[in-house]
């Protein structure tokens, strides 16, 4: 600051950089509130896309256990009734496992 400045014009000065920092926060809250979006949009996509999947994964299982008979198949833990409806798992992290289906 300079001694002599009137506490006017530092103000003014200062004012323009406040209310530019207040503008970008702004902008940054709206762009990331549109990213979140997005995102959820995409996940819950994902997420239906998977299901439908499971579900197509557990029927082409059974028709094929139901054609060549119940011991012609390796059994697939996924695929059993006790993990289908544990829902915590007990595998660990980053373990793929299927999710029953919803029924619709």
């Amino acid at each position: 600051k300079q001694p002599n400045a009137q506490p006017h014009a530092v103000y003014e000065s200062g004012a323009i950089s406040v209310e530019t920092l207040v503008s970008t926060y702004a902008d940054m809250g709206t762009d990331l509130a549109k990213e979140k979006r997005a995102l959820t949009t995409m996940w819950h996509r994902r997420e239906k896309q998977l299901e439908r999947v499971t579900g197509c994964i557990t029927g082409l299982y059974a028709d094929v256990q139901a054609i060549a008979g119940a011991g012609a198949l390796p059994q697939l833990a996924p695929l059993e009734l006790s993990c289908l409806l544990d829902e915590g798992g007990s595998g660990g992290a980053g373990e793929a496992r299927f999710q029953r289906p919803a029924l619709t």
